[in-house]
């Protein structure tokens, strides 16, 4: 009965007698039941496509936004070959893929009323114009004439919610500089196919002159903060009414950005609009392919409903009818993590990110100090490597080739960078080999944790040898470095039985027999619940059966800096070794992880629980972690991605690149490691499934670190200042001398760059919330002279 009553809807609703310019039109009858909801949108669009007054009663604006792949068609060289390599959805070659790029040009000037919003990550834009200077001219000649626009302006299309705060910086930096170099285009509409969203990109989109954002086909989620706001709902489709089409995304300090209320698909959402309000839904469509064909077919299967419009104008246009009436905060728990590969990638974009930061603050030393030595041009182009590292192409599972090369470049700018750091600072320190010149690149002075090579003391300071490596901790000045004497041994890590209760400074730890932590504790205070699990259990679903860490050889050892707990055992067949150092003077433990992998399938791709994850059982139910530029307090039950730090219950868990996390029940689980034999991204689509699956298994020697920060109660200033002074490397080289070149006085800011510019030094962060204030003050992100 329900068929019937369903196929007479429709057919009331479609088959009504239509003629087009071109002639008479006899309606097709609906397809039979049952039958794939793409049939019936088809079939639906068929029937809007022969009235000739459709076009005029809806309005509708199409906003046809090319995504071109030029990076992995380009470089990636994997076996099996990529998908994307393989025609007729990509091409072999970037030769072959520009000649599309050629057509989707030539289809500008064969169908006049044709507009193209391309979506070129900056990157691959100028690396294809420098291949193929000849497209530049013809994009020059149609941008001009408006039949083409540029939209996102990024580097690299990255995933921005997973990266730290100065690579969004300069994704937007760095891309919009190519822009204005190839087209004098200001970009100012992030838009864009996949999602990079977080909480204060408001902030820094305005910053770099940004005027409207839309949303991506990938995962939204909204916080609504305040202001009426219309949505219908129809069959598992929500869209906004006509009139309410636009919203202000907010950032922490307050200030947003218009954001448009409707998200393509890959074939538009008029099925879902039709069912839903024949007249009140979003007039301005868009849709985000990867770079197909535009040709006679595509022209006439929209020329009859829509305008073709430039999304920027559109958007001008469309706001004026349908100003914004609410905010929310609109972010995204969704990102390309999963895999070894990916995993090891973000764990050496982090690295990279952290090197360069201080190359450039190094260099800013050198320059007030006219050295001579001017390398920020070098400094440029490796950020820039670093940049098209984070492309979200590389991070997509599938794309073993290019991301292994990528994590071979990271390493390699570490190294360039290195090299310029040693470069500049040979010139500042004194020439005495019997010292050791340490350098901080942070504006103010901080008591830094040091490691140095072999067995090695400098004078006046502790320092604890233990596999290979001398650890103690050094006060150095702000935006300078400290020379010491190198002096001594250090003290040896002595062997012992393994104490029930390691006793540090404001601190203590209660071992399991097994050597995980059955409980912390901070001024008689109880920070772990472990009924369901121990502090630094690792559990994974192998062979579809449970394997954790609780059974280990374990071994103790004791010195004046550190007590060091090492377990060596096996998750399932796979070799693990755990170092815990639990620090005695500093409120700190530190965890050195090293996996052997060899071709090891863990986990289930969409259920993170079954991947590698460490476990630290707290009794909190508040959750907080930082993102780009701030921190936020989150939910339980989400993916969450903690650029460096999550905290919960006391317990402040300190990433090294692992940035998936999720906090359930009070226990904070941090993703390490996924790998499988069989996977495919096109699920449910035939074409794909059929073909060739990708080897993304677990291989190699893998060393991962993290920290805990035991805390008595949560200050979300505090932990963001220390982490930073943890995390934010040391650069040591031999000489005397002690020196500040720069420093800020200005207390509230957390600095997150500083470089030298125009004769100027600059400094680069973000400012802390005040006590007692709202969520949405005190939060600006500022660049500033920080001295002429």
């Amino acid at each position: 009965m329900m068929r019937k009553i369903l196929t007479a809807l429709l057919l009331a609703i479609f088959l009504l007698p239509a003629f087009t310019q071109e002639g008479d039109w006899t309606p097709k009858p609906p397809p039979e039941f049952p039958v794939e909801m793409d049939k019936i949108s088809d079939w639906l669009w068929e029937q809007m496509s022969h009235d000739p007054e459709v076009k005029e009663h809806f309005g509708f604006k199409l906003a046809f936004c090319q995504h071109p792949m030029y990076l992995v068609i380009d470089e990636d060289r994997g076996v099996p070959t990529l998908n994307e390599r393989i025609p007729p959805f990509g091409a072999a070659t970037s030769p072959e893929y520009v000649e599309r790029v050629k057509r989707n040009l030539e289809s500008l000037e064969r169908f006049p009323d044709i507009k193209i919003n391309y979506q070129w990550s900056a990157y691959e834009l100028n690396h294809m114009i420098e291949a193929f200077p000849e497209v530049h001219l013809k994009m020059k000649e149609l941008y001009r004439s408006g039949s083409l626009e540029f939209i996102d302006g990024t580097y690299s299309q990255a995933h921005l919610q997973v990266l730290g705060s100065e690579s969004n910086w300069r994704q937007f930096e760095y891309g919009l500089e190519v822009y204005r170099d190839h087209f004098g285009k200001n970009v100012d509409l992030y838009a864009r196919q996949e999602t990079g969203l977080h909480r204060q990109l408001p902030q820094l989109l305005k910053l770099f002159g940004y005027r409207y954002i839309t949303l991506p086909y990938f995962n939204t989620v909204f916080e609504f903060n305040e202001g009426p706001l219309e949505i219908t709902n129809h069959a598992g489709h929500y869209l906004p009414l006509s009139g309410q089409e636009f919203i202000i995304s907010q950032g922490l300090d307050g200030s947003g950005i218009p954001t448009y209320l409707w998200s393509p698909r890959w074939h538009p959402g008029m099925k879902a609009q039709l069912e839903m309000d024949l007249i009140s839904g979003p007039k301005i469509h868009y849709e985000f392919p990867d770079l197909v064909e535009v040709d006679q077919e595509h022209y006439d299967r929209y020329r009859h409903i829509y305008d073709w419009v430039l999304l920027d104008d559109a958007l001008d246009e469309r706001i004026q009818a349908s100003p914004p009436t609410a905010t929310a905060s609109i972010y995204t728990y969704w990102s390309y993590l999963e895999g070894v590969w990916a995993e090891e990638l973000m764990r050496n974009i982090k690295l990279a990110e952290e090197t360069a930061v201080m190359a450039e603050q190094i260099q800013a030393m050198g320059s007030i100090a006219q050295t001579g030595v001017e390398r920020s041009a070098d400094i440029k182009d490796i950020w820039k490597e670093i940049l098209k590292s984070q492309h979200h192409d590389i991070s997509w599972i599938e794309v073993t080739d290019l991301r292994r090369k990528s994590i071979i470049r990271l390493k390699e700018t570490r190294d360039r960078a290195n090299g310029i750091m040693g470069e500049i600072t040979t010139r500042l320190v004194n020439k005495d080999p019997s010292f050791v010149a340490i350098f901080n690149g942070q504006p103010n002075p901080r008591e830094s944790l040091v490691e140095l090579s072999g067995k090695r003391n400098l004078d006046g300071i502790t320092f604890q040898e233990f596999n290979g490596r001398s650890t103690g901790f050094v006060n150095l000045p702000p935006g300078g470095f400290r020379s010491i004497r190198e002096k001594g041994k250090p003290a040896g890590s002595s062997p012992g039985d393994l104490p029930e209760t390691i006793l540090a400074e404001g601190y203590q730890v209660h071992l399991d027999k097994s050597g995980l932590m059955r409980q912390i504790t901070v001024n008689g205070k109880e920070l772990l619940s472990a009924e369901d699990y121990l502090g630094g259990e690792i559990r994974a679903r192998i062979d579809k059966e449970w394997k954790g860490n609780t059974d280990a050889e374990v071994r103790y050892y004791t010195g004046p800096v550190f007590d060091v707990v090492e377990r060596t055992g096996t998750l399932g067949t796979i070799p693990v070794k755990e170092r815990y150092y639990y620090f005695k003077k500093e409120p700190l433990i530190k965890v050195e992880l090293d996996f052997e992998f060899h071709g090891d399938e863990v986990g289930n791709m969409w259920m993170d629980e079954t991947k590698i994850n460490v476990y630290y059982p707290t009794g909190g139910n508040t959750v907080h972690h930082d993102i780009p530029f701030g921190y936020t307090r989150a939910r339980q039950d989400r993916p969450l991605f903690a650029t460096n730090w999550i905290s919960c219950g006391g317990i402040v868990f300190v990433n090294r690149g692992t940035i998936k996390h999720r906090v359930e029940d009070g226990v904070i689980a941090n993703v390490l490691a996924w790998g499988s034999h069989h996977y495919t991204n096109r699920i449910g689509w035939d074409y794909w499934a059929a073909q060739a699956q990708y080897d993304i298994r677990l291989y190699g020697n893998h060393s991962l670190e993290y920290y805990i920060i035991p805390l008595e109660s949560f200050d979300g200033n505090m932990i963001s200042r220390k982490v930073t002074d943890l995390v934010s490397p040391v650069f040591i080289t031999r000489g005397k001398g002690e020196t500040s070149y720069y420093e800020s006085g200005e207390k509230g800011l957390l600095p997150t760059s500083v470089y030298h510019e125009d004769g100027k030094t600059w400094m680069r962060g973000y400012k802390l919330p005040g006590e007692g204030t709202s969520d949405y003050r005190d939060w600006e992100i500022f660049n500033r002279v920080l001295a002429e």
